[in-house]
């Protein structure tokens, strides 16, 4: 099984808000139909929770909030450091 942890989701979210729209919303649907293939390792800090949150609120209505946002920008300047 493919581990997908909350860098992955966080890497996708900043890549995929850039084009916004229908980009987006597709990418977090195709994130979340997926899950059956991989494992969702979310962090016990609680950003990963707010990222899935945030694939799920894209599908519905097509928005990201800047919390969402923030928490990927922090996990992948983490990962940098």
């Amino acid at each position: 099984m493919i581990a997908l942890g909350p860098e992955d989701i966080a890497h996708g979210l900043i890549r995929y808000a850039s084009a916004g729209g229908d980009v987006l919303r597709e990418w977090a649907r195709l994130i979340l139909e997926a899950s059956s293939i991989y494992d969702l390792d979310i962090e016990e800090d609680g950003r990963g929770e707010v990222l899935v949150d945030a694939l799920w609120s894209l599908t519905f209505d097509g928005r990201v909030g800047e919390e969402a946002l923030r928490a990927a920008r922090e996990l992948i300047a983490e990962g940098i450091e």
